[in-house]
């Protein structure tokens, strides 16, 4: 593909999606006004600003990922790194963006997010899209579209279908991009999607319009405007105008071709967007270099590089301005905050001074009594608790298996005296369970249960139960609980495990809730799981 088909592509898909974003920004604005401490919304925001403003997707995300952080949101703090490799695509150095990426993967994985695991491989398949490595970008997309069929997901996936097509046919894969093309088409049509479809046959056209079969190219290019104008898009008309130019320079007519992007500039005029009208420069400095007319060319390269420049200026004279406000705005109720509070104050000790002076020091005297007492139990509590996790860990390395054949004591009054099991079976039935616990991990199923030894083993319950209460000295369910927070135990004093959360150590153990591991925990180390972990004595 030329480069000026390419840099037409660019121009084509960033006007595509200014429309909208503009009408989510305002709506993610008005919302962080009733709720500053939502990192959602202003990841959303920066997300809506990475195609068109890294500055202003930076800002956002940076304040998302300390307001998740301070919330411990991991699902949050993923996103806000996704979003902080996106601001940084315009720097020229990729290993910054793609470190950012597969951090934030590596969290969505951590949570089996699956939905945003597919979001961040087909975001990592666009960055590499964008710097020409198409055979990088292909690969991330697929991966992305295999995340959503194995897991059944099925959310946005003909997106990803296009950004696919997108790589394949920079590639020359005209015939596989246009299949990927039809699989998103397949599913705009079942959501009744028409503005995706209008953007599929708007591909398709570009498509055709590279293997020069112009009378397609033309085809659905007719059916986009078509579907363009019953949706009233204004949006979309102005970029159907400007493929219209392209197909157009392709024939070499150049009438026509000049036509349709004055056409495109004339909708430009209707949305008074810089943005939107710097395209259409780019498309007249296109249009004129293809056919030569080169003093033309330049005044609109000029003119290109010029609002380019304008709007940098103007974007950072923008967000200093709002920084300065949303400084002096928060100064400005300090100020009242702080002068009502010593108006407050001064009342009070005019009316009350004498009788709240005296009340106010016997009060100290007993909270002051009262805190030392609280403090000492607390340090108590502390040594004590700090010698239980000491103690803990010592015994990790000498953890002796429950299982072993020399603890194995036959129990001759036994309820089970009537049982059928030779000697022999028992010592094999114990074989078995040992080499689940102690090889196999079976402790490690959320599910594991008498009915999944069942299962493994061949056998029944009633001979499980019998070698169990025969042989060992605890039952079923202690010894699940103690393999478990074993474990557990392990993997908190692990230091690249320090940025796991406790729940998700619980689920990696077997535990089904957070609740149950702290008590197992809890009633097995005596103290909770997280005070275990913040030792950190290895």
């Amino acid at each position: 593909m030329t480069k000026l088909k390419k840099l037409t592509l660019f121009i084509f898909i960033l006007s595509l999606y200014f429309a909208s974003a503009q009408d989510s920004i305002s709506k993610y604005k008005a919302l962080i006004k009733t709720s500053p401490k939502n990192s959602e919304y202003y990841n959303i925001l920066a997300f809506q600003y990475s195609s068109f403003n890294k500055d202003s997707c930076f800002y956002y995300a940076n304040l998302a990922y300390k307001i998740a952080v301070n919330q411990n949101d991991s699902l949050q703090i993923a996103e806000a790194l996704a979003n902080l490799g996106e601001s940084k695509t315009n720097l020229g150095q990729p290993d910054l963006v793609i470190k950012n990426y597969k951090e934030a993967l590596e969290l969505f994985i951590n949570q089996k997010a699956w939905f945003q695991i597919s979001k961040i491989l087909n975001r990592m398949g666009i960055f590499y899209n964008d710097i020409a490595e198409d055979t990088l970008a292909e690969k991330y997309y697929k991966e992305a579209i295999n995340i959503q069929y194995k897991h059944n997901i099925n959310q946005k996936v003909e997106y990803i279908f296009n950004n696919l097509a997108t790589s394949l046919y920079q590639q020359n894969k005209y015939k596989e991009a246009l299949l990927y093309l039809d699989s998103a088409l397949i599913k705009y049509k079942q959501h009744n999607n028409t503005k995706g479809i209008s953007y599929v046959y708007a591909n398709k056209s570009y498509i055709y319009m590279q293997n020069k079969d112009f009378s397609l190219a033309q085809k659905y290019l007719e059916k986009s405007i078509k579907l363009i104008r019953a949706n009233k898009d204004e949006e979309k008309k102005m970029n159907a105008y400007k493929l219209y130019t392209m197909l157009y320079m392709d024939l070499g007519n150049y009438k026509l071709a000049k036509t349709y992007a004055d056409s495109s500039y004339i909708q430009t005029k209707k949305f008074n967007l810089i943005d939107l009208d710097n395209s259409v420069n780019h498309l007249y400095y296109l249009l004129y270099k293809r056919f030569n007319k080169a003093e033309k060319s330049l005044d609109y390269l000029e003119k290109v590089n010029h609002i380019n420049d304008s709007l940098k200026t103007a974007e950072k004279r923008r967000l200093i301005s709002e920084l300065r406000v949303r400084f002096d705005m928060e100064l400005n109720e300090l100020e009242i905050k702080n002068l009502n509070n010593i108006n407050k104050l001064n009342e009070y000790k005019i009316n009350s001074q004498q009788n709240w002076i005296w009340i106010l020091s016997i009060g100290l005297f007993i909270l002051t009594a009262l805190l030392s007492v609280i403090i000492f139990l607390k340090r108590e509590k502390f040594k004590a608790e700090k010698k239980l996790v000491q103690k803990n860990i010592e015994q990790i390395d000498s953890f002796k298996p429950i299982f072993k054949k020399e603890d194995l004591v036959e129990d001759e009054d036994s309820k089970y005296i009537t049982s059928k099991l030779t000697d022999e079976q028992k010592e094999e039935i114990a074989d078995q369970i040992n080499n689940l616990f102690e090889v196999t991990k079976i402790y490690l199923n959320p599910d594991c249960s008498i009915s999944l030894l069942e299962k493994e083993l061949e056998t029944n319950k009633t001979y499980i139960s019998q070698v169990i209460n025969e042989k060992f000295e605890h039952n079923f369910k202690t010894i699940l609980k103690e393999y478990r927070i074993k474990e557990a135990t392990i993997l908190l004093i692990k230091p690249e495990n320090k940025n796991l959360t406790i729940e998700g150590i619980s689920r990696m153990v077997g535990f089904k809730s957070k609740s149950a591991f702290n008590n197992a925990f809890k009633s097995i180390t005596g103290v909770t799981p997280s005070f275990f972990q913040k030792q950190n004595i290895r």
